[in-house]
Formats: C-alpha cells, structure tokens, sequence
C-alpha cells in the first residue's frame, strides 16, 4: 500500500504524540514534541562514475519524494556532498525555499546534536547512503534493526526526543509514474 502525501503529513505529525506519554499539542513547540527526522537514501544513480549523477530513473524518485513531503512542513534539508545524495534534495530544496545543508555523514551524532539543538520539535530531511541511513536509525533507536539492503524506496521517520531513545517507522515510496 502507498501512503499518499497527505497521509505521510498526517502520520509525521501525529505518529510523534502517540509515542510520546502525556504530549501536548497545546505546548509551545518542541517543549513536549518530539522533532521529526525523516532519513531517505539518494535515488537511483548512474554508472560509470565515482560520484556519479542520478539516474533518469532516480530523477523520477526524486519528484516522487517531493510529491510525498508535499504536504509535510520541513525547517531543514541536509544532505551529503556526493552529486546522487544533492541532486536528490535539490529537487525537494526547489520545492520546499529551502537551502540543503551538507553533513559529514562519519559523525552522524554531530549532526543529530545540531538538529535536535536547532529544531526542536520541528521537522527535517536528511538524504544519505545505504550504509549511512540505516545506521543513523539504528544510531537513533538504540537499535540494529534498520537495513535498506540496497532498496531506493524506503523512508525512514525517526521520531527523537533524545538520541538512543527514538521511535523509527520504516515507509516506501514508489518512483513517479505519469500524473
């Protein structure tokens, strides 16, 4: 089943109160709420390169993910510095006014430390790796059981009050076909 954009809106923004004991939405936000980390890999990348562009294929994911965060109010995209993981969040850049911010994915506490200090409560996309999102998750959780196994199509929303102590849904997204 594909969750349509206004649906994912719908779990982003609630899925973090049903974690959370006692949250309310009453409270100035990110006192009681938890901020959101959404975590994708970089669409599908073309051959024959060390940091190759993306695909036609992973240019089409791309659109899809904008089309699934439609809906979602994001404060912050970041992205590693490869070309697949940037073209990937420029796509979503364009449509959301927002910069990408590149992080070093080897410390990803670093980067959890500054987004949960510069957006509490708030909402942020991170695009990475195989590698480097699942570990983030499991980083986040407290956890080894987040792998994409080479998949483009999961969506990883980390809902994280403290590092260690988060709750991670894994989601897919399909690539875009013609609307």
């Amino acid at each position: 089943m594909k969750i349509q954009p206004t649906g994912l809106a719908l779990i982003i923004s609630v899925y973090p109160c049903l974690m959370a004991i006692g949250c309310d939405t009453s409270e100035p936000r990110g006192r009681y709420n938890p901020t959101t980390i959404i975590m994708v890999r970089h669409a599908e990348k073309a051959t024959g390169s060390t940091d190759p562009p993306l695909a036609t294929e992973g240019r089409k994911r791309a659109k899809e993910l904008v089309f699934m965060l439609e809906d979602v109010p994001l404060d912050a995209i970041y992205s590693t510095s490869f070309k697949r993981t940037l073209e990937t969040a420029q796509a979503v850049s364009d449509d959301k006014g927002l910069d990408t911010v590149v992080y070093d994915a080897d410390v990803p506490l670093d980067l959890f430390s500054e987004i949960l200090e510069t957006y509490p409560g708030g909402s942020v996309l991170i695009i990475g790796h195989s590698n480097s999102i699942p570990a983030m998750a499991n980083l986040l959780a407290d956890s080894k059981d987040f792998s994409l196994c080479g998949t483009y199509d999961h969506m990883l929303v980390a809902s994280v009050f403290k590092i260690g102590k988060a709750k991670v849904t894994t989601l897919k997204y399909r690539q875009a076909v013609s609307r």
